[in-house]
C-alpha cells in the first residue's frame, strides 16, 4: 500500500481561532483607547478574520496542503474536495473527514502529470515571516506533480503528489511509478 500527502487535521481551524482571538483582542485594545464600545467591534473584527481564514483562504489551498490519498492493491482512497462547500465541510471535520474510494477495476488509465525537476523558489534577503510560512504552498504551486486517473465512465481525477515531490522527489517519483504499474495490472 502506498500513502501520499498529508491527512486533514484541525490546524486550519486552530489557526483561524488564534487569528480571531488575536485580532479581536488587538481591536478591543485599540478601540478602548479611542473610547469606542470595544466589545461589539472587537468580536466583529475577530469573527470577520475567522470567516476570511476558514471560508476564503483554506478552502482555496486545502487540496494543495492536505492532499492525502492511499493506493492499495484493490482501491484508491482520497478526499473528495469538490466544491467550496465540500472543502469547508472537510475543514470542519478535520481528522474525521470522510474519504472517497475508487476500485482499481474502475480505472481505465493512469499517468503522471508534471515534471520531475523541481523549480527552486527564490528567497528574498532578509526572509520575512510570510515567505517562510507560505514557502511550502508556493513550492507546491510552482511544481505541480500528480497522478491523473481516467475512470471507465470518462471522469478524470487528479491526485496531487506535489507535497511529497517537493520534500522527497526521487522517492515520490519511484513510488508513483510503482503505483501506476499496480493500477494498470
Amino acid at each position: 500500500m502506498f500513502i501520499f500527502g498529508k491527512k486533514l487535521n484541525f490546524r486550519p481551524l486552530l489557526i483561524g481561532l488564534l487569528f480571531c482571538l488575536g485580532i479581536g483582542i488587538l481591536a478591543a485594545i485599540m478601540l478602548q483607547l479611542m473610547n469606542i464600545h470595544p466589545i461589539i467591534w472587537a468580536v466583529l473584527a475577530g469573527v470577520i478574520i475567522f470567516l476570511l481564514i476558514t471560508l476564503v483562504y483554506y478552502p482555496t489551498v486545502l487540496q494543495d496542503e492536505f492532499n492525502y490519498f492511499t493506493i492499495s492493491k484493490q482501491e484508491i482512497t482520497y478526499y473528495n474536495y469538490g466544491n467550496r462547500f465540500n472543502k469547508f465541510k472537510l475543514l470542519l471535520l478535520g481528522k474525521n473527514a470522510p474519504v472517497k474510494t475508487i476500485k482499481l477495476t474502475d480505472i481505465k488509465s493512469a499517468h503522471l502529470v508534471g515534471k520531475n525537476e523541481i523549480k527552486k523558489m527564490a528567497f528574498t534577503v532578509p526572509f520575512d515571516m510570510l515567505q517562510v510560512y507560505f514557502s511550502g504552498i508556493i513550492s507546491m504551486l510552482m511544481n505541480p506533480f500528480g497522478l491523473e486517473l481516467v475512470l471507465n465512465n470518462g471522469q478524470k481525477i487528479y491526485l496531487s503528489l506535489a507535497r511529497d515531490h517537493i520534500y522527497n522527489p526521487e522517492k515520490t517519483y519511484n513510488q508513483a511509478n510503482t503505483a501506476i504499474n499496480m493500477i494498470k495490472k
